[in-house]
């Protein structure tokens, strides 16, 4: 319209116009400017318009979060109505680091997790974005819905995605977790012990939610919390994700929803790790020979063992014990193990650790047992002053020598077809 003006004007001075006749031309043309540009934006809306309601209704259908109207109860659980609520919305499947940049709309961003603080209006804010609320006074008018933030000061934990380019701070998702009991029971309750989850978050399909997950899931075990829960509708995108970690539907807790699908709770039990006992012999020998099965399987164990309940009761619980050992479980089964004893170096002047042997049921990997029984030996090396923890590992193990690559163990030597194997410590 600009450059229909300018050569409207150029053409009609040209021709020798007077200057009432221009100043006619210039007014005119100021008007086809101006209906062009209303023209102009009401074809934009009418573009942007639908594609915009697309995007609200996709992120609503996706989120994997439903609540029931007022007075449009589904099912009287525990003496009150449960609506379905499923507070776990926008997890994705996709992993980045949290320090690391990642793209979002052809820019690259980092971002941080951080604890979530009990004053931070964020878990205000995800909680409403996890019941697609846009106004937040109608979550804090919710009983239902506002005690999943209320007083998360007193027993709340959580953490927080933050985003900071130099200038401000903007926060990017949240995930916690509240405590219930039976007579005070979350839409994901289990049982007084487990905690259950809330999660929300601006950005899908960046890791965020995965990223805040695993940091929650580590702090929790830290606290020696033995499960987390949570409550989901059945079409939610993020099963995918939970079912990657493990987390178990729990029978007897699929309600249907009267908008559509069906909720229930699930949960994830979080591997414990403790110095085995005396008591515990029938376990230690029963996972040593596990132990033995594994290696002939892969082909670096041929012979047969020796070991005896007797002779273990006087190496690990006599006068002096020469190893011990740690045990994990998932809700007090024993699910592993780690025999290890310490070491001494002249050269160094220090001692370290050597783990023996290293074992977690097949049903049960990728829970992380092996992990935790790897960060507690770390741990007591630390206490006593080791330089570091050793073991070896079969050349033939793939997945257990990217397991421990992905610790921070390097190979240190190797020798026929096995791997010596070190992690740093107390450097």
């Amino acid at each position: 319209a600009a450059q229909a003006q300018d050569d409207a004007i150029t053409n009609y001075s040209s021709n020798n116009l007077s200057v009432k006749d221009d100043l006619f031309v210039k007014q005119s043309s100021r008007r086809y400017d101006i209906v062009m540009s209303l023209a102009a934006s009401a074809a934009y809306l009418l573009l942007t318009v639908p594609l915009l309601l697309r995007e609200v209704h996709s992120f609503v259908s996706t989120s994997g979060m439903s609540i029931q109207k007022q007075g449009h109860p589904s099912k009287n659980i525990g003496g009150r109505q449960r609506y379905g609520l499923a507070l776990q919305s926008g997890l994705d499947t996709t992993t980045n680091s949290v320090t690391s940049s990642t793209s979002a709309e052809g820019g690259g961003f980092a971002y941080s997790i951080q604890p979530l603080s009990g004053e931070s209006e964020d878990v205000w804010k995800y909680l409403s974005i996890a019941a697609h609320e846009t106004d937040m006074r109608v979550v804090k008018s919710n009983p239902d819905l506002k005690r999943y933030a209320q007083d998360f000061a007193d027993d709340g934990i959580g953490f927080v995605a933050l985003q900071d380019d130099g200038d401000t701070v903007k926060s990017l998702g949240a995930a916690w977790v509240r405590f219930w009991s039976d007579e005070n029971r979350g839409y994901g309750f289990v049982r007084n012990d487990v905690p259950e989850l809330a999660i929300g978050v601006d950005l899908t399909g960046k890791g965020i939610g995965s990223k805040l997950l695993e940091a929650l899931i580590d702090e929790l075990s830290l606290r020696k919390i033995p499960a987390l829960s949570l409550s989901c509708l059945d079409d939610n995108p993020a099963l995918r994700l939970y079912k990657r970690l493990r987390f178990q539907p729990v029978a007897g807790t699929e309600v249907f929803n009267p908008i559509g699908g069906k909720s229930f709770s699930m949960i994830l039990w979080l591997p414990q790790v403790r110095q085995a006992t005396e008591d515990d012999l029938p376990l230690i020998m029963n996972f040593i020979q596990k132990k033995a099965t594994f290696d002939r399987d892969i082909g670096s164990f041929q012979g047969t063992t020796s070991v005896t309940e007797e002779s273990l009761k006087e190496s690990l619980f006599g006068k002096i014990a020469h190893a011990r050992v740690l045990l994990a479980e998932i809700d007090g089964k024993a699910i592993g193990f780690a025999l290890h004893y310490f070491r001494f170096s002249s050269f160094a002047g220090r001692p370290n650790l050597w783990l023996d042997d290293l074992y977690v049921d097949a049903e049960s990997r990728s829970c992380g047992a092996g992990k935790k029984l790897l960060e507690e030996l770390q741990s007591i090396g630390r206490q006593q002053n080791c330089t570091h923890l050793g073991w070896t590992a079969d050349a033939e193990n793939h997945k257990g020598l990217a397991f421990y690559h992905r610790l921070g163990a390097r190979i240190t030597e190797t020798n026929d077809r096995s791997h010596i194997l070190r992690l740093d410590l107390n450097e």
